[in-house]
């Protein structure tokens, strides 16, 4: 649907290939964190990922998760400015942009929240560390939040933007 809106709109085209672009880098970043912690032990059992491994696999993994996060927003974003020529209405342009503003809140919340939830942020990383964290229902309570972010709106407002007028 993204794909077949953005070839129909030229007028939204270059805000809509540089989101693209972002989205892929950001994605490009993820998978290379991602991979680069599976090569310090990430699927292994723990007992079997010496210390050092695994503290540089966690924190690689985290900042992964950081782009990760960052790339969805980014998607869900991207996919809502197409959708703006198609507003008709002030109303309908009024409920993309409170999309667009709100999912990118509590997303970017919701990826920042990986290094702040520790303190130091190393404690995230590293279990031996000195410090303290939050308590780890507050970390999913956010991420179910973010990711419960206005997926029937958006899908509702895509089907009234697409009835003829």
């Amino acid at each position: 649907m993204g794909t077949y809106t953005s070839l129909c709109l030229s007028a939204s085209t270059f805000r809509c290939k540089s989101l693209l672009t972002s989205f892929q880098l950001c994605l490009l970043i993820y998978c290379g964190l991602t991979a680069a912690a599976v090569t310090n032990g990430i699927g292994r059992r723990r007992a079997l990922i010496p210390s050092a491994s695994l503290i540089v696999a966690l924190r690689l993994l985290y900042t992964g998760r950081f782009f990760g996060i960052i790339a969805l927003a980014i998607s869900k974003s991207s996919f809502a400015v197409t959708l703006l020529p198609l507003a008709r209405v002030a109303w309908q342009r009024a409920a993309l942009w409170f999309i667009i503003i709100s999912l990118n809140l509590v997303l970017w919340i919701c990826g920042f929240s990986l290094f702040f939830q520790c303190s130091p942020a190393r404690k995230a990383w590293d279990l031996n560390a000195p410090g303290t964290c939050w308590d780890s229902r507050v970390q999913v309570n956010i991420g179910i939040a973010a990711g419960g972010m206005h997926p029937e709106c958006l899908a509702e407002l895509t089907s009234t933007l697409m009835e003829p007028t």
